[in-house]
Order: C-alpha cells, then sequence, then structure tokens
C-alpha cells in the first residue's frame, strides 16, 4: 500500500519524530521504508525503521477492515467508527437534504460555541449557523474547486476549521462528509485521510445497491412526470404505491418561491430540507428556481386556521412566498394544478403582500396574463359593457358593478342587495337601467350571453381600465 507523505508527518509527529529532510514527492510505499528512515529524526533508542513499519501495519490493517466492511456491507454507523478510527477530529455522514446520516463515537456530545454544538438533532444546521453570503461562498468553493472540498472558517468561530466534501457517484450528488478542527488542526495528512475515507464510503453505497439518495427516487419521477412523462414511464405510479397514495385521494400542489432565485445545489438542498420537514410524505421536484410540492389533503389540511397559521410562520421565518393549486384527484391533472399553484407563487413574490395565495384568488389575473400574450385583451369583453366601463362616469362604473355582483347572485335582487350593501330598490333600478342600456331581458338570459357579461365584468375588475381619453 501507498500513504501520503503528509500521512507520514502527522503520524511520526504522534511518536514524537519528525523527518529532518521531507521526501521530495507526495507518497511512499511500504517497501519504501529503508530510504524513508534515513529522512528521520527519531528519540534516543527508536528505530525510524522500524516506526515507519509500525505506521504502515496500522493502516493496511485499517484498510482491510474498512474494505472488509464494504463488503459485510455493515451498517452506516459501524463504518463510520472504522472510518474515524485514524481521524482525530470527529466526522458527520449527511445525505443531500443535510439529514445527519451518522456521527463517529469521538463525535463530542457538548461543544460550546462550534456548530457542532447544534448537531443534536436530525439535521445539519448549516442555515441557522452560517449566514447566507457564507453559504454561498462556502457553495461556490466546494462547486469550483478542483480539489472537491472546502477547508472553511465561519465568521461565527473564527478559532475552528471546517472541512466538507461532497459524495458521488458519476454525475449523481450522494451526500457528504464534514469535520471540525475541535481536537487538533486540519493537517494536509487529515485532509488526505479524509479523502480516502470519502473514496471508501462511495463504494461502500455502490456496493450496497440501495437507493440511499433518500426520497431522490420520488423527487426524479415527479420531475420527469412534470416534464412530460407519462406516470407510468416516468415512474411516479410505483413510487406512489410504495409509499401508499391511494388512487383518487385528494390532493394539491405548493409551489413555493424565494424573493431571489436559488443560487447553488446547496441552497436548493437546503430549502428542500426545511420543506420536507413541513410536509411530510411529500411529492418535491425543483423546477425553473422554485420548489412543487405534492401534498394530500390529510396531510396539509390548509383549511384547518391552527395549520394556516404554523404555514405562516414557516413562510415568514424562511422568506419563502406559495401558491396552493386547486385540490385534484387524478394523477394526470398534476401538470395542470403545477402551473396554476407556479402561478399564483410568482404573483405572491411579485406583490409581497401576501406569503399564501390560493389559485382561485388570481385565476382571473392568470387569464388576463395568458390571454394577453396573444391578443389584446379587451378583444375578450362585450362591447356594450365595456363602453359603459370606458365612459368615464362613475355612474356606469357602479352599473357594471352591480352587473357583476347581479349575476354571481344568480340575478336574486335580495342577495344583490345585500352583497352590495344597497337598498333593494337601488338595485332593482340599477338592474332595469342596464336591461335598457345593453338592450337586453336578464328575465330570459341565455347561458353565453350571461357568461359574455359576467366574464367581462371580472376581466374590467381585474383590469382596472383608464376611462378612454
Amino acid at each position: 500500500m501507498r500513504l501520503s507523505i503528509a500521512v507520514l508527518e502527522d503520524e511520526l509527529k504522534k511518536r514524537g519524530c519528525s523527518f529532518w529532510k521531507r521526501p521530495d514527492r507526495k507518497s511512499a510505499a511500504y517497501e519504501e521504508c529503508g530510504m524513508l528512515a534515513e529522512l528521520i529524526e527519531a528519540p534516543s533508542g527508536q528505530d525510524g525503521r522500524e516506526l515507519l513499519l509500525e505506521v504502515f501495519l496500522d493502516y493496511s490493517q485499517w484498510e482491510t477492515k474498512m474494505l472488509a466492511g464494504i463488503v459485510r456491507q455493515s451498517g452506516i454507523q459501524h463504518f463510520i467508527d472504522l472510518a474515524a478510527e485514524k481521524l482525530v477530529n470527529p466526522i458527520a455522514l449527511l445525505d443531500p437534504n443535510c439529514m445527519i446520516l451518522a456521527k463517529s463515537k469521538n463525535y463530542p456530545k457538548e461543544f460550546t460555541n462550534t456548530i457542532w454544538d447544534d448537531m443534536k438533532g436530525e439535521y445539519f444546521p448549516m442555515d441557522k449557523y452560517y449566514s447566507l453570503k457564507e453559504i454561498r461562498n462556502f457553495s461556490e468553493k466546494l462547486n469550483r474547486s478542483p480539489k472537491k472540498y472546502v477547508l472553511y472558517q465561519a465568521e461565527k468561530d473564527p478559532e475552528h476549521t471546517y472541512y466538507a466534501s461532497q459524495l458521488r457517484m458519476g454525475n449523481h450528488v450522494l451526500g457528504s462528509i464534514g469535520t471540525i478542527s475541535l481536537y487538533g488542526p486540519i493537517t494536509e495528512g487529515q485532509v488526505d485521510i479524509l479523502y480516502q475515507v470519502k473514496e471508501y464510503f462511495q463504494m461502500y453505497f455502490s456496493s450496497q445497491r440501495q437507493e440511499y439518495t433518500f426520497n431522490a427516487g420520488l423527487s426524479q419521477a415527479f420531475t420527469r412526470f412534470l416534464e412530460g412523462e407519462s406516470p407510468e414511464k416516468s415512474g411516479l405510479l410505483e413510487e406512489l404505491n410504495r409509499r401508499r397514495w391511494e388512487k383518487g385521494e385528494p390532493a394539491q400542489l405548493l409551489t413555493f418561491a424565494c424573493p431571489v432565485p436559488f443560487y447553488s445545489e446547496m441552497e436548493t438542498a437546503l430549502f428542500s430540507r426545511r420543506i420536507r420537514l413541513q410536509f411530510p410524505g411529500c411529492l418535491l421536484a425543483v423546477q425553473d428556481g422554485m420548489i412543487s410540492v405534492a401534498a394530500r389533503q390529510v396531510e396539509a389540511d390548509l383549511n384547518n386556521p391552527t395549520y394556516r397559521k404554523e404555514l405562516e410562520r414557516f413562510l415568514e421565518q424562511y422568506d419563502l412566498y406559495v401558491g396552493c393549486s386547486f385540490l385534484f384527484c387524478e394523477w394526470r391533472a398534476l401538470r395542470a394544478a403545477c402551473i396554476q399553484s407556479s402561478f399564483a407563487a410568482r404573483r405572491a413574490r411579485d406583490k409581497g403582500k401576501k406569503r399564501f395565495l390560493r389559485y382561485q384568488d388570481c385565476q382571473i389575473e392568470h387569464l388576463l396574463w395568458a390571454a394577453g400574450k396573444q391578443e389584446d385583451i379587451l378583444s375578450f369583453c362585450d362591447p356594450d359593457v365595456l363602453r359603459l366601463w370606458n365612459s368615464g362616469k362613475d355612474s356606469d362604473r357602479f352599473l357594471v358593478e352591480c352587473l357583476r355582483v347581479y349575476l354571481l347572485n344568480g340575478r336574486n335582487l335580495a342577495d344583490t342587495a345585500r352583497a352590495l350593501k344597497l337598498h333593494r330598490n337601488t338595485v332593482v333600478y340599477r338592474v332595469e337601467k342596464l336591461a335598457a342600456l345593453l338592450h337586453v331581458d336578464f328575465h330570459v338570459l341565455s347561458e353565453e350571453q350571461a357568461f359574455s357579461y359576467l366574464f367581462t365584468c371580472l376581466l374590467l375588475k381585474a383590469q382596472k381600465t383608464q376611462p378612454a381619453r
């Protein structure tokens, strides 16, 4: 086997030795112990060659145990404890959503003033400990570093160095490993050992032949379905059956938007993790810089005031906006629900007034936006109603508003009066005047004509068209 010179230096220091002249190479093999021994300054009575042989033997035994753990498919905790035998500092293994899968035995129960003091729950609290600027900087270094690891010092804890490196299988991120300089500095030798540990973990996950991306299968199937694949081809139905989603079960799509687009995969993972905690068992997909979630009605009762209050608190805490689609029971309606919730999320974010917006509350705006992309929106309006609206007279606009409420209330005069807070006789007068101006008998109004009038009133109310000059 070969060990890096940096690792050998660390091990010699533990034994009270050092190189009086550093070897001009990056690594050395067991067979080169004789040559390396000539470069060692050892305390009186110690043989440099024997010390080196001892180091190589220790690491050979460690490597054998690591490989045996891979072959025997040992549990993650057992495997990470093996990995930590050659590490001075603690090591933690996380999944792509920052869930803590395992911590080594030399992981401190309490260590104040560092991020590790907060890592007592299920998740790595990176977003709690680092500022958004630091997360972006950290992410950028991790993604651009040719060494695929980052050594970082947080503003809150400049005395300690943090190490992080991603675990990958091809282009797929399996998770990450991380450590901190609690019991000693993170030396070049420690980095080399951590790199070897990462390689072993990637071998471990590969040999297990299980899905270690934790919800990645469902998210990928959900994303493929939203992008146009059938439920069968995308694998969505298989994933849903595995999670016991009943056919025809009412659900709704929620799309979460941030004030600014996600800067990196790390930020996306952090927001995804937060949302998964809020909606356990949900389907989650990331599209166009937003996160879409399909949640069963029984798990996300948005009509429950207590649940809504908790959701509002969640949105405020993480500066998120969410759009909610109509309820759907058939999975083939999911793509339409995605369009609905995405539009509502954008409207909520752009307006900045409400963090939660139902699609039915912005449906007319969506129609205006979609129609306006193809045609002049006013071309959809009834010309007689449009003429009243554009007359420049407040009295005529009051008539258009009366027409809208009258039609919405099924042409019931009493209900219209209550809705407008007017006397019934005033409503009767306005309806009769409308009938004369529009040349129509409301008692025999056709379904098509009623739709045209109501549609025009709704468009004009949403559009807030200015009077013609």
